[in-house]
């Protein structure tokens, strides 16, 4: 049996995920508190016990680094959460054939051509890009995408 749980992300002086529950592949999303929108204010929270590139995976490590925040200042937009319904976590990002494509939910995605990709944004040790995109209901389908990040090394 799935659990279906809606969320209601409220902006405020933070972004709150609500909720616990399992998505389409049975990975359980974990409760977290309110997240500051200022990446300078102590986050409590843990990140879900998910595989790479899954929903959620070091969700909590990229707000807590701040990441998340810089990502949405240089983009001018909520990508990561709000009326996207997205996530951030972290991943991989290549090229086929000279198109970028993100490694979502296990899943070579391409990353569509009006996305910018953002470069030289502070990431935390050991995550070298950052994606944010829906849930992936359909292990047969990409998520949508909303932006991507990669670190300056890359």
């Amino acid at each position: 049996m799935k659990l279906w749980l809606v969320c209601i992300v409220l902006f405020t002086v933070s972004v709150l995920p609500l909720s616990v529950f399992a998505d389409g592949a049975g990975h359980e999303h974990h409760e977290m508190t309110p997240i500051p929108a200022n990446g300078g204010v102590e986050v409590n929270c843990e990140d879900a016990d998910v595989p790479f590139s899954y929903f959620d995976y070091k969700h909590c490590t990229l707000h807590k680094h701040g990441t998340v925040q810089e990502l949405m200042d240089r983009s001018n937009t909520s990508c990561c959460d709000g009326e996207n319904s997205g996530e951030c976590r972290a991943t991989t990002v290549t090229f086929e054939n000279g198109a970028p494509v993100a490694l979502i939910d296990g899943k070579l995605c391409p990353i569509p051509a009006d996305k910018k990709i953002y470069f030289d944004l502070s990431f935390p040790t050991g995550v070298q890009a950052m994606v944010c995109a829906a849930a992936s209901w359909d292990v047969n389908m990409c998520p949508s995408i909303y932006c991507v990040a990669v670190a300056a090394s890359y």
